[in-house]
């Protein structure tokens, strides 16, 4: 018969000359007995804390037994003790028998968490390569007229080379010594405007002044005059003046012909350039590119599989904390049931069935 059940059957008794007893004496059997009780439950905590790992599911005699722990209710109801010293026994008990589960569950969860943060990182790539192939995938090839550009710089070179000659064959006449070298700088001289990077016939002013007239024309103008002289007297009138104009216009545009087709030239090259290394990239970096998405995959799949292993451990972990916590929370139900009807129960009862209750 457990204490609860002795207070119950001093209500069912009819018995009248029952012992009175000091209420001094009642309170300091009561207070004894809680005290008692205190003590024993902090030992039997601290032979708790020192269970070992094959004894962990275990608990205390006066955990595992209900009917002792509903006595102590009683007794904590009987008497004037706190019962929240009890409760924080329990609490404290079983916060330490759930402490390598929490340190475990934690440890899990880090590590979910660095296998999440490890395959968002691998779709983070995956995205960027996925990204860049599109962008190269899609890139236009850039217009140019390279084989036009090479075809007018010949053709630009055979005109000038061809103007020389030309120069050549009929200075020979008045200078039949070193008409070579002298046809060489009555051209270059003639070819000056090739250094003017643009043309007056070309150029936005809407204005032109004497001195860029002369520096356009002078120089030209001059060495085809020069040529025109040397051929005069051994030529025709009409001859010569043809041959006067077709030097003078070939000295003023074949310049800036030659040059214009150099300068689109170099700007052809490098559009060719840039289609080819497109092209190369298109072939290479996208195979590459596509690798690695691929392995990127593999990885994030291996990351996957890694979770899903840990997954079933920590809902393990997870149930085993959750059996604790209701095993706890029963427990102090139970203890404070039996504290509420016992101190409900004290009213009742006069000091000398306490003291009986309590022996």
């Amino acid at each position: 018969m457990n204490i609860f059940q002795r207070v119950r059957s001093f209500f069912s008794s009819k018995d009248k000359n029952e012992e009175t007893l000091p209420p001094v004496e009642v309170a300091q059997a009561v207070e004894s007995k809680a005290e008692e009780m205190i003590e024993t439950a902090v030992e039997n905590f601290k032979f708790g804390s020192q269970i070992s790992d094959e004894q962990e599911e275990s608990l205390p005699y006066w955990l595992s037994n209900e009917d002792a722990l509903k006595d102590e209710g009683v007794i904590f109801g009987l008497s004037n003790a706190n019962p929240d010293e009890k409760i924080n026994i329990i609490n404290s008990f079983f916060i330490h028998q759930t402490a390598e589960l929490e340190k475990n569950k934690e440890q899990l969860y880090e590590r979910i968490s660095e296998l999440n943060l490890s395959i968002e990182q691998n779709q983070t790539k995956i995205e960027e390569f996925k990204g860049k192939m599109d962008q190269l995938e899609n890139k236009a090839m850039v217009d140019h007229n390279l084989a036009r550009t090479v075809a007018g710089l010949v053709l630009s070179l055979g005109m000038c080379i061809g103007n020389y000659f030309l120069i050549s064959r009929n200075i020979q006449v008045g200078f039949p010594e070193n008409y070579q070298w002298i046809s060489v700088g009555v051209f270059l001289a003639g070819m000056f405007n090739l250094y003017n990077p643009t043309s007056v016939f070309h150029s936005k002013d809407s204005g032109m002044t004497w001195k860029s007239a002369l520096e356009e024309f002078g120089i030209p103008l001059a060495a085809s005059f020069f040529v025109f002289v040397q051929v005069y007297e051994s030529q025709p009138l009409l001859k010569s003046l043809a041959l006067f104009g077709f030097i003078f216009f070939l000295f003023l545009f074949s310049g800036k012909i030659l040059l214009g087709n150099i300068t689109v030239l170099k700007a052809d090259i490098s559009k060719w350039l840039s289609n080819r290394n497109t092209k190369n990239d298109q072939n290479s970096k996208v195979e590459y590119w596509d690798s690695q998405i691929k392995s990127l995959h593999d990885q994030i799949d291996q990351l996957r599989v890694e979770k899903w292993k840990i997954i079933p451990d920590l809902n393990k972990t997870e149930a085993r904390l959750e059996k604790y916590k209701a095993k706890r929370d029963s427990l102090i139900h139970v203890f404070q049931s039996e504290f509420l009807l016992a101190r409900g129960y004290k009213a009742n009862l006069n000091p000398a069935q306490i003291k009986k209750i309590l022996e």
